[in-house]
């Protein structure tokens, strides 16, 4: 028996046990997910990361074929929408385009990248506020017999949708060349397109400090 006046050594509470196991519990997998985020040093995600770079600024040229060349239409699913987004947005639509790469993880056939995508768009030939879209992509990409990197899944693909705006002008989008897509664009005055010419390159330069930023951010 313990002797009068000593006191118990004192023991925790039971709910603090059950605090910290429901921490380790939730801690774990965020801890899990750092670890898998590669070295951005490794040579092969560098070049997957500068696929994804490449990518954003055909994207921004206005180059449909261009940014089309990255995905692998055999085993990408939904091609048929991706290509009939892109061909009219590029057709409607000036582009500034930027992409951070927040997290890449190795898969059994290439990579998986979650991709901070941001976009924002004007209607070509008519002045106007820019629309601007931003989202996180999940986006595989996979290794060709030539050691080229395609993009083989991209999730949510409507960020490359066409311009609501450009609907309202009365251009719909269709499947189908770009040559037919400008022909269908109607016609406006030298003044609205040195306008809008002005307005493109606010929204060009305001697109590469973004890409350039990200960048730096990925170096730092």
């Amino acid at each position: 028996m313990p002797k009068e006046g000593m006191q118990r050594p004192s023991q925790p509470p039971r709910s603090t046990g059950r605090v910290l196991a429901l921490l380790a519990i939730f801690l774990a997998p965020a801890a899990l997910l750092k670890a898998q985020d590669l070295p951005r040093d490794n040579p092969e995600v560098r070049g997957v990361i500068r696929m994804a770079q490449d990518a954003s600024r055909a994207l921004q040229a206005g180059n449909a074929a261009a940014f089309l060349r990255f995905f692998d239409r055999k085993r990408f699913q939904g091609y048929a929408t991706l290509e009939s987004h892109i061909v009219a947005l590029t057709t409607q639509s000036d582009i500034a385009s930027s992409i951070d790469v927040i997290e890449i993880q190795r898969i059994e056939e290439g990579y998986r990248l979650s991709i901070d995508w941001l976009v924002q768009l004007s209607v070509k030939e008519t002045p106007g506020p820019l629309e601007t879209r931003r989202e996180v992509l999940r986006i595989e990409v996979g290794e060709e017999s030539n050691g080229r990197w395609r993009i083989k899944a991209l999730q949510p693909v409507e960020i490359f949708r066409p311009q609501g705006a450009a609907q309202a002008l009365g251009v719909q989008p269709k499947t189908g060349s770009a040559a037919n897509f400008r022909r269908q664009q109607p016609k406006q005055p030298a003044a609205t397109l040195r306008a809008r010419r002005t307005h493109l390159d606010t929204s060009k330069r305001r697109g590469l400090q973004l890409d350039r930023a990200a960048r730096r951010n990925q170096h730092a």
